[in-house]
C-alpha cells in the first residue's frame, strides 16, 4: 500500500527505520514530507503528476495531513507477542498478556500472539472477527472491540462469559485482565459482565461516567466531575481510590 512512496525516500535504506516511527505526512506539489519524532525530515521527490498516482490513502491528495503509525513491541515473547507483530499501518494498538491486537484505518482488527493450539490458545488470535471497529481492548486471553455501530464484540477465552458482552449502545469497552469486562454505554452508565466472585460485576456504581477500566478482580470509572469510583476486590486497596 505504501511501499512505492517509501521506495522513493532519500537516502536509501531508511524504510526500516521509518516503519518504527510515528511520522506526519504532508503532501506538496513536488514532494512528500515526513516529520519524524526527533524533528528530522525525509523527502521523497515526486513528478508533477504525483497526486494522480496510486500513493497511500493518507497521502493521496495534495495538502492532506495524516498520522501514520507502524507497530513496535518489546518485552516477554513466550507466545510471539513481540516478534509476531504484523506489517502494515495501524491507528491504535491494545496489548494484552499473551496476545495483542491492532486496528487499521479501516477499522479492521489484527491480533497476534498465542495461537498454537496449546493451553494458552482460546481463539484470541485465530478467532479475531472481521467486524469494523472504532476501538479495541485486549486482556490476558480475550479481547473486546467497540464496533462503529456502537455495539460490542468480544472473542477469546469465555469460561466466565467475559467475552459475551451485553447488547445495547456503548461508547467504550475495557477487557479485564482475567474473567470480566466492562463497558460504558452511550448514556454514560457502567456495565460489566463475566466473573463476579469479588463483586467486580454486580458492584458497579450508578450514575454517569466518562471512562471505565477493568482490572484483574476490580474495576474503576471516572465520573463526570472527574472523581474516581472503584469496586470489586480491595485486598490491596485497589478499590479505595484517593479523594479528588
Amino acid at each position: 500500500m505504501f511501499d512505492e512512496v517509501w521506495d522513493a525516500l532519500e537516502p536509501a535504506g531508511q524504510r526500516d527505520l521509518l516503519r518504527l516511527l510515528l511520522a506526519e505526512v504532508v503532501v506538496h506539489p513536488d514532494r512528500v514530507q515526513l516529520e519524524l519524532h526527533d524533528g528530522k525530515r525525509a523527502m521523497a521527490l515526486l513528478d508533477p503528476d504525483a497526486q494522480k498516482h496510486e500513493t497511500p490513502d493518507v497521502v493521496q491528495r495534495q495538502g492532506f495531513v495524516a498520522s501514520m503509525k507502524w507497530l513496535q513491541c518489546w518485552g516477554l515473547n513466550d507466545y510471539q507477542q513481540v516478534v509476531g507483530v504484523p506489517a502494515g499501518v495501524f491507528v491504535s494498538v491494545a496489548a494484552g498478556n499473551r496476545h495483542a491486537c491492532a486496528m487499521d484505518a479501516a477499522g479492521a482488527a489484527t491480533c497476534w500472539g498465542a495461537s498454537d493450539g496449546g493451553a494458552a490458545d482460546y481463539g484470541q488470535v485465530t478467532g479475531t472477527p472481521g467486524s469494523v471497529f472504532s476501538s479495541l481492548s485486549s486482556s490476558d486471553l480475550h479481547s473486546c472491540g467497540l464496533r462503529t455501530d456502537d455495539t460490542l464484540e468480544c472473542w477469546g477465552r469465555n469460561d466466565e462469559a467475559q467475552a459475551t458482552p451485553p447488547g445495547g449502545s456503548f461508547s467504550e469497552v475495557s477487557a479485564g485482565l482475567l474473567f470480566h469486562s466492562c463497558g460504558l454505554t452511550t448514556a454514560g452508565a457502567v456495565e460489566c459482565w463475566g466473573d463476579d466472585a469479588s463483586l467486580q460485576v454486580s458492584g458497579g456504581p450508578v450514575g454517569s461516567f466518562s471512562n471505565v477500566s477493568a482490572g484483574r478482580r476490580h474495576s474503576c470509572a471516572v465520573d463526570l466531575l472527574g472523581a474516581i469510583q472503584c469496586w470489586g476486590a480491595n485486598d490491596y486497596g485497589q478499590s479505595s481510590p484517593p479523594p479528588p
